[in-house]
Parts: structure tokens; C-alpha cells; sequence
């Protein structure tokens, strides 16, 4: 879905003549970078899963049409995005169903992995500039430039919701890194990106729409 998927949206743009894509990637492509925080610079030829791989391949085959057909492409590299909406089976959401029903969940590594997180709203703005401001080839981090452990994050969610989070420590397997940190400088300057909403107001916000889904 990911190469194919994307190859089919280009061609379709080459046949009807649209000459920008936006594409949604993601941090994963950075791989258990130990250049922290991670630029868009970088090498990238590491992912430690298919699902990133096929990511860096979107992001390789936007550059060729770029090349070859003259399609503006920009690649969103996303970093760990949560909020209203979010998907079940995502970390936060998990997080909150364990507090409120008391069930296990696993967590990686004793919780100190980092991840960058990025609340939903942030991400949608950066997109939006990115659809208005695509010229040329560009692959772009969007995330919140701030690195927080599981178990921080962990505590927020129990600070918000007065409850307490079940978790079963286990070994964080390969496809896991350590830590995701972006290196937003190139957004900033490109896309005027300006995050502003911290864990705390963000997981406010989710559980405020969390406690009316379920």
C-alpha cells in the first residue's frame, strides 16, 4: 500500500497534471539514529521494521518524480502523533483504557524509551502549511522537539485522570529505538512551524474526547 498506493498517486498527477504531492512519513525512518536530534540530513537507510522501509522508499520515489516529471514533493517525516481521534491501538490510547479498565498493557524497556510526542492540532498546521509553501524536493521533520519518557508520559495520563495505569515491563523488541527527537529547525524555517501544545495540554485534550467515545 505504501509504494504501490504512492506510485499510483503520482502517475495519476503526471497524467492530469498536479505538480505537488504532500507526503505522510514518518520518524521511524531514522532507525535507532544515535544522532540526537535527528536532521533530516541523515543517512535513513536503517529502518528497523517494513513499515518505515516502505516509508524511505515513498520518500526516494517522490524524489525521482520530482526529478523526472517535475512533481513538488514534500515528505512530512511525522513524529509520534497523538490527541482526539487517535487510534485504539496507538500507545495513549491504550494508556488511557488501562487506567479506566484496569488492564495490563506492555510496556518496552522499563518505560524509558523517549518519544517525541506531537499533538494532533500542531501536526494538521504544519501539514497545511506544507500543502501551501511545496516547491521543489523536501523532506521535513514535524514534531514537537521535545523528548518525554514513557513513564513521564505515564504520570501525566494518571495526573489527569486521578487513576493509575496497569503495566507488564517487558523487553523492548528490535523495531523499537531508544528515543525519537526531532530536529525542527528546517520546519520552522520552511513552514513557520511553531508547536505549542506541551503532553499536559495535549493529554488534557484527549481525555476530555476519550471520556465522551467511550
Amino acid at each position: 500500500v505504501n509504494i504501490n498506493g504512492l506510485i499510483n498517486i503520482l502517475d495519476c498527477c503526471k497524467k492530469y497534471g498536479t505538480d505537488s504531492v504532500v507526503f505522510a512519513s514518518t520518524s521511524s525512518v531514522y532507525g535507532d539514529s544515535s544522532s540526537i536530534p535527528f536532521k533530516e540530513s541523515e543517512n535513513c537507510s536503517f529502518p528497523l521494521a517494513p513499515y518505515p522501509a516502505t516509508k524511505r522508499a515513498g520518500e526516494l520515489i517522490g524524489h525521482s518524480y520530482y526529478v523526472q516529471e517535475g512533481i513538488n514533493f514534500t515528505a512530512l517525516r511525522f513524529f509520534s502523533v497523538y490527541g482526539p481521534r487517535g487510534r485504539p491501538d496507538m500507545m495513549p490510547f491504550m494508556l488511557f483504557n488501562s487506567a479506566l479498565n484496569k488492564k495490563k498493557i506492555p510496556l518496552f524497556g522499563q518505560g524509558k524509551l523517549k518519544r517525541d510526542w506531537t499533538f494532533v492540532e500542531d501536526i494538521v498546521q504544519g501539514i497545511i502549511s506544507a500543502v501551501n509553501n511545496n516547491n521543489g524536493y523536501n523532506l521535513i521533520n514535524l514534531g514537537r522537539g521535545f523528548p518525554v519518557s514513557m513513564l513521564d508520559f505515564i504520570k501525566v495520563i494518571e495526573e489527569i485522570t486521578d487513576l493509575e495505569v496497569a503495566v507488564d515491563y517487558v523487553e523492548k523488541p528490535s523495531s523499537e529505538p531508544s528515543e525519537t527527537f526531532a530536529d525542527i529547525s528546517r520546519a520552522k524555517e520552511l513552514l513557520s512551524y511553531n508547536p505549542s501544545v506541551n503532553v499536559l495540554e495535549g493529554l488534557s485534550k484527549m481525555w476530555e474526547w476519550y471520556k465522551d467515545e467511550i
